[in-house]
């Protein structure tokens, strides 16, 4: 019925018209843009892609033989230490808290290190244990635990023998002991 006769606008209709149709064709040159922009992003992305893949294909044998032989360096940089070898320490470290403290000294650090890490499932994430060694001696978080033990007690070497006084602290102790379990059965 219209088709064949455009419409006629005054110029305060053409102005309304115009304001309205603006928008329209500035979000359609937009997304122009945009589609030619993503297809010449994609288009670079895809010559990347493919020129890093030749690149990963060449450079794959030597990376390979480069990379294992590192990472098994890397490996075997630190040695287990303690009885539950929990306790991880380059050749390095241990040499020089040897030097500094006495191999005897840090043998005992150690174990008693190693013992607390693995009762608690190394709850605190340690992950330099040079420096919590460090740390524990200059704290002294084991003192305690050794102050305490009587001195006939020797962890390296349990079938020393003891001395008089040693044997007669080990007989108290002993009777402390049975005295105790003696008084909680009869109660």
């Amino acid at each position: 019925m219209f088709n064949d006769k455009e419409p006629t606008l005054n110029d305060r209709q053409q102005k309304i018209f115009n304001n309205l149709k603006r928008p329209l064709i500035i979000s359609k040159n937009k997304s122009k843009n945009a589609k030619k922009q993503i297809k010449k992003k994609s288009n670079k992305n895809q010559i990347k892609i493919k020129l890093k893949s030749n690149q990963n294909q060449i450079e794959t044998s030597a990376t390979k033989s480069m990379s294992m032989s590192m990472s098994n360096n890397n490996i075997n940089k630190y040695i287990k230490y303690g009885k539950y070898k929990r306790i991880k320490l380059t050749k390095e470290e241990y040499q020089r808290l040897i030097d500094e403290y006495g191999e005897d000294f840090i043998t005992d650090q150690i174990d008693l290190l190693d013992e607390y890490v693995e009762s608690n499932n190394n709850k605190n994430k340690y992950s330099n244990f040079n420096l919590v060694l460090r740390k524990s001696i200059r704290e002294g978080w084991f003192k305690e635990k050794t102050a305490n033990t009587p001195g006939w007690f020797d962890k390296k070497n349990d079938t020393k023998k003891m001395t008089g006084e040693e044997e007669q602290e080990f007989k108290n102790i002993m009777e402390g002991i049975l005295n105790d379990k003696n008084r909680t059965n009869s109660v």
